[in-house]
């Protein structure tokens, strides 16, 4: 199976060790260096994996997730490699939809090994549903479904 991953980077030099090391593990590599490019990127092609810098220009990482997960209903895996640390890092990471969260420096086997794992998973099914209130609207099969409450009478 070829992996098809996304580098979201700004430090170029990051970008192409990435790079260089998952196509020699056999993976389709494209690379970006910031969210908006991020943003066209996947809106025109499908990928198996993102890898998303937090600390980009134009749009961070963070903001870039939210937009790919609420604006896009991208339901690709998203895995955070990053210098920041924090847990407040990682808490707003995984809140604007992250899937997995890896903090430089690392290992690159490690990187791969994840990438493999989160690839297997396949796409998140949450978010092809929306829910207001007590209607239901699936995206992908464009199904609309009110739950009904029913009044017990005595």
């Amino acid at each position: 199976m070829n992996i098809k991953v996304l580098v979201v980077e700004d430090n170029q030099q990051i970008a192409e060790t990435i790079s260089d090391y998952l196509e020699l593990e056999r993976f389709i590599v494209e690379c970006c260096y910031h969210g908006e490019a991020a943003l066209s990127l996947v809106s025109q092609q499908k990928y198996d994996v993102i890898i998303m810098d937090i600390m980009m220009p134009k749009i961070d990482g963070v903001l870039t997730t939210s937009r790919l997960r609420k604006e896009l209903n991208c339901g690709t895996p998203i895995l955070f490699l990053t210098a920041k640390d924090g847990l407040e890092d990682k808490i707003s990471a995984f809140n604007a939809g992250g899937d997995d969260y890896l903090v430089k420096p690392f290992a690159l086997e490690e990187l791969a090994i994840r990438i493999r794992a989160l690839a297997h998973r396949g796409e998140r099914k949450d978010l092809s549903q929306l829910n207001y209130a007590d209607i239901e609207l699936n995206i992908e099969s464009q199904a609309v479904l009110r739950k009904v409450r029913l009044s017990s009478s005595r």
